[in-house]
C-alpha cells in the first residue's frame, strides 16, 4: 500500500455498482445539494444529499446515525471510500467527495497504467468499508451487532469474489462456517450427503468446479456441526450466536496475509 499527500491509496480492486435494493433518505438544506449514494457492503445503498463542501465525516455520522451504529466503534473501525473499477481511495475525514469526483482521471492517471481512453469511462462511487488501518485484532473487539455484520458481509464478498484468494483449505474451513450460519446445527439424520449436493455456492467462484469439492464440504461441514455445543446454542440467543460464527469467519480470514 503507498500514500499520496491528498488521498489514501489502497490495492486496486473494486465491486462498484450500487444496487438499490434498499434505500434509505435524508435531505440537507444547503445550497447546491447533490444526491449521494454511499454503497454498502451487502450491495444495498443508503442515501442523502450533501453540497460540494460536505466532507467525508458529515456524511459518516449521516451514515452511522441512518445504519444506527454505535458511533464511537463506527468512527473507529469504518471509513469511506471512493471506488471505481481501477483505483479504491480511502477518504480522510476532510476530504470532500464531491470534489474528488471532478479529480478522479487525476489520480487514475497518478496511480494506475489504465489508458486514456478507460480512464474517461471511470466514475468513482462512495463505499461503506473497514477502515484500513485498524488491526486486524480490533474487528474482533467489536461489540456492536451491526458493525460486526457489515465486516463479516465485507470479508466474505471479498473471498467469493477473489479479492481474498485462499487455497483449498481455508475455502473449505470458511464454507463451513457458513454451512452452520445458514443450516443451523448438525442433524445426522438431516445432513447427509446427498443434503450438500447444492452448497457449491458457499465456496469462491474460482474452486466451486473442484472435482473434490462435495466430499470436502460433507467432511467440513459435519466436523463443524458436531463441534459447536448444542447445549450452548439453546442457551444463547440467536443474535449472539450469529456474532459467534461472524467473528470465526473473520478469525478465519485473518491468516490471509493482505486481509484488511
Amino acid at each position: 500500500m503507498s500514500r499520496s499527500d491528498e488521498v489514501e491509496l489502497t490495492q486496486v480492486n473494486a465491486n462498484v455498482a450500487p444496487l438499490p435494493s434498499r434505500q434509505v433518505s435524508r435531505t440537507a438544506q444547503r445550497h447546491s445539494e447533490l444526491e449521494l449514494h454511499i454503497c454498502l457492503p451487502d450491495l444495498t445503498h443508503v442515501t442523502l444529499t450533501i453540497d460540494q463542501r460536505t466532507q467525508a465525516t458529515e456524511i459518516m455520522d449521516s451514515v452511522i446515525e441512518m445504519l444506527e451504529l454505535n458511533a464511537r466503534e463506527a468512527r473507529h473501525v469504518l471509513s469511506l471510500w471512493l471506488v471505481s473499477s481501477d483505483l479504491e481511495l480511502q477518504l480522510k475525514p476532510n476530504h470532500c467527495p464531491v470534489q474528488l469526483f471532478g479529480k478522479w482521471p487525476v489520480y487514475l492517471r497518478k496511480h494506475t497504467t489504465v489508458s486514456e481512453k478507460l480512464i474517461q469511462t471511470q466514475q468513482p462511487y462512495v463505499h461503506l468499508r473497514r477502515n484500513v488501518y485498524i488491526s486486524r485484532e480490533e474487528d474482533l473487539k467489536v461489540t456492536d451487532p451491526e458493525i460486526l455484520e457489515l465486516l463479516f458481509t465485507e470479508a466474505r464478498s471479498n473471498i467469493m469474489n477473489g479479492t481474498y484468494p485462499c487455497d483449498r483449505e481455508l475455502a473449505v474451513k470458511l464454507a463451513g462456517v457458513l454451512c452452520v450460519m445458514q443450516y443451523g446445527p448438525y442433524n445426522e439424520l438431516e445432513h447427509t450427503p446427498d443434503y450438500y449436493k447444492s452448497l457449491h455456492s458457499l465456496f469462491p467462484l474460482s474452486i466451486q468446479s473442484n472435482s473434490k469439492l462435495h466430499d470436502e464440504v460433507c467432511k467440513l461441514f459435519c466436523f463443524t456441526h458436531k463441534s459447536f455445543d448444542p447445549l450452548e446454542q439453546s442457551a444463547n440467543a440467536d443474535h449472539e450466536r450469529v456474532e459467534k460464527w461472524y467473528k470465526a469467519y473473520l478469525d478465519a480470514v485473518h491468516t490471509l496475509p493482505y486481509y484488511g
